[in-house]
């Protein structure tokens, strides 16, 4: 069997598109770069992180790193989760990522979660609490 000459552009232009959908870029975390971190930085990120409904799960000193477990939260009157990591990777900068998850329900199926994704609007906000907490 024999590809048409028509045929083979449109079945690499397929192909090529079929992997271009599946690419995707690495997620970021949002920095928060200071002039230098308060000696007291783990308390004051622990105390926003609790202010703002996280619930605390891992945390680790030296370099802190802490990640949150999952709580509820809503965006648009639909169910779902949020987690938050705050970390220091470089000296007087701290990292942020938010991560949601949220519960769907098909109209031929059982609910759902979507996949785990980042929320640049939560973090932003986040952010800005933590900025104004270690000033």
């Amino acid at each position: 069997m024999s590809i048409r000459p028509l045929a083979t552009p449109w079945l690499l232009c397929s192909l090529l598109a079929s992997f271009a959908g599946c690419a995707s870029l690495p997620y970021s975390a949002a920095k928060l770069e200071l002039a230098a971190l308060p000696p007291d930085t783990e308390q004051r990120v622990l105390t926003v992180l609790r202010h703002q409904g996280y619930r605390l799960g891992q945390i680790q000193r030296n370099p802190l790193r802490v990640q949150t477990e999952w709580s509820d939260h809503q965006r648009a009157q639909v169910p779902g989760w949020k987690r938050a990591s705050v970390f220091v990777d470089e000296p007087a900068t701290l990292n942020v990522v938010v991560e949601v998850r949220y519960l769907n329900i098909s109209l031929l199926g059982a609910p759902y979660e979507t996949a785990i994704y980042g929320d640049r609007e939560l973090e932003r906000t986040l952010i800005e609490t933590l900025r104004d907490a270690l000033q």
